[in-house]
């Protein structure tokens, strides 16, 4: 539910009814915001939950920490994988602005990020 608003995401231009479509920097800030503030949602509603009333009990296996990953995507109904590639994103361009442009998707940024070494790899450069 949440992924198709924030993924057919739009904004209003200020100029009129004339309307542009988010860039990929965008959506995935927007994203990773969104499930930044999920996770802090449910850490506060174990902190404020009784024992028999946690929301991170699997049926089987370890019990995942408050506000985990998949948590979060299963509350804000994204996959982990999009999350993920959102966050990584958000970082990338943050590290080297030069990649957020409107040209830039995201695949575009993460391959870059995987062939120069990370976010705050100096040697990271657009082109």
């Amino acid at each position: 539910m949440a992924a198709y608003a924030v993924a057919g995401a739009r904004r209003h231009d200020r100029a009129g009814p004339n309307r542009a479509d988010l860039t990929a920097h965008e959506r995935n800030n927007t994203l990773a915001t969104l499930a930044e503030a999920a996770k802090q949602v449910l850490q506060e509603q174990v902190e404020t939950c009784s024992d028999s009333e946690q929301v991170s009990k699997p049926a089987r296996g370890p019990s995942r920490s408050a506000g985990s990953l998949r948590d979060v995507a299963e509350r804000i109904g994204v996959p982990v994988t999009n999350i993920v590639k959102a966050q990584q994103h958000v970082e990338t361009v943050e590290a080297h602005p030069d990649l957020g442009g409107p040209d830039w998707k995201q695949y575009h940024v993460l391959e870059a990020r995987r062939e120069r070494g990370g976010p705050g790899d100096p040697s990271l450069r657009s082109g």
